[in-house]
């Protein structure tokens, strides 16, 4: 059975890019981690997300939702968690997402 990857074009050379789910990493000051991918050809990285330790536990409670969901029974179980899941998920976005602008953002 294949395994389908996300593909993407490099912006710099045009390179035909083959994601396969794990990205690179790069250790920040506070515990900030940069995952990022890098084009083999002309070197050119991009980011794909930031977490920290917050972000980090976020994901963690996500992910234990996603299983906890699965695993209910009856539909009051399942509409249950799948309400603390959305909400823990677009916590999650609102938190990647500010970590991104912090991080991205000049610094003069």
């Amino acid at each position: 059975m294949a395994t389908k990857h996300q593909t993407c074009v490099c912006d710099h050379c045009g390179t035909k890019l083959h994601i396969k789910g794990c990205s690179k990493v790069r250790k920040h000051d506070n515990g900030v981690r940069q995952h990022y991918i890098k084009c083999p050809r002309c070197q050119t990285e991009y980011t794909s997300y930031y977490t920290n330790e917050t972000i980090r536990r976020m994901q963690q409670k996500v992910k234990k939702l996603t299983v906890l969901r699965l695993k209910a029974q009856a539909q009051k179980g399942i509409d249950v968690y799948k309400q603390k899941y959305t909400q823990a998920r677009e916590e999650l976005e609102t938190a990647m997402l500010q970590l991104r602008e912090e991080m991205e953002t000049p610094r003069p």
